[in-house]
């Protein structure tokens, strides 16, 4: 047995995961092409696997973190006011 549930709380094999990267996700990786190419690829594998489940934690956030996660994102998305440096620290 797996943890990975459908939204109605079947069990689903890992293997049958669709594995999709949002546009853009890997707009300030600064590696080469081959080593995104490799960290997709064992994102993949752990997702397939099961063992990006075993060794996740769940995070629970109150409102307060969550607003705070959002103005972030709402920096990082207009440019931020970080003196011209997008990346979130």
């Amino acid at each position: 047995m797996n943890d990975f549930r459908d939204e109605d709380g079947n069990e689903i094999d890992p293997k049958d995961i669709k594995i999709e990267f949002a546009p853009g996700c890997f707009n300030e990786f600064e590696g080469t092409q081959e080593e995104l190419n490799a960290l997709m690829a064992e994102i993949t594998a752990k997702v397939r696997s099961g063992e990006l489940l075993k060794e996740s934690e769940p995070l629970d956030f109150d409102d307060e973190d969550m607003d705070y996660i959002q103005e972030l994102i709402d920096k990082k998305m207009s440019g931020g006011d970080n003196g011209g440096n997008n990346k979130l620290h």
